[in-house]
């Protein structure tokens, strides 16, 4: 299994104001959600044969899409 993954059933979304913490909209109506994760792991190296000896890990990301046919004003 990849980074990125769909799932069946689709999320039920509701957006807030990031400053309030308000809901404004709830997206029950999607087609298809999907979800990719991202990251990287850095490796220091040392000693006879070179081997790893420390794992650092960084650059964490990630995206969340949603399609869907219907669009509401607040959506924009």
């Amino acid at each position: 299994m990849g980074n990125t993954f769909a799932n069946r059933e689709v999320c039920d979304l509701i957006f807030e104001d990031y400053a309030t913490k308000t809901p404004f909209l709830n997206m029950d109506y999607a087609n298809v959600s999907t979800t990719e994760i991202t990251g990287e792991t850095v490796f220091a190296y040392g000693g006879k044969g070179h081997p790893k000896r420390v794992a650092f890990s960084g650059e964490r990301g990630g995206t969340l899409t949603i399609e869907t046919q219907m669009q509401s004003f607040k959506l924009y």
